[in-house]
């Protein structure tokens, strides 16, 4: 199964939980300045970064499964976020292919 097949299943209460510990980490790690830009590879369907876009001016997420991007792109909507912007990109195959969400 593929990381495609297995996003709209991702967000478990498990995974939200430790993306929330995860986030707490890096908020205590690096003095995050509102006026900063951050960029969050292999982002999944975006757990981290939704803990953390406050924090933010803008977060550029970017991973190899559009499924992810897909279901990421439609929380960003759902919850009206408008400074994440998610990016499908599979360098996989040695062709680099990029393409922004909406």
């Amino acid at each position: 199964m593929s990381f495609d097949d297995y996003a709209k299943t991702w967000d478990t209460d498990e995974r939200i939980d430790r993306a929330k510990i995860v986030a707490n980490e890096i908020s205590k790690s690096i003095d995050i300045n509102k006026n900063y830009s951050a960029m969050e590879f292999g982002c999944g369907t975006g757990l981290v970064s939704f803990n953390l876009y406050d924090k933010f001016k803008n977060i550029t997420l970017v991973d190899s499964s559009k499924g992810m991007i897909d279901i990421l792109g439609s929380k960003i909507d759902k919850y009206k976020v408008s400074n994440m912007v998610p990016y499908h990109l599979d360098i996989s195959n040695g062709n680099s292919m990029e393409i922004q969400w909406k």
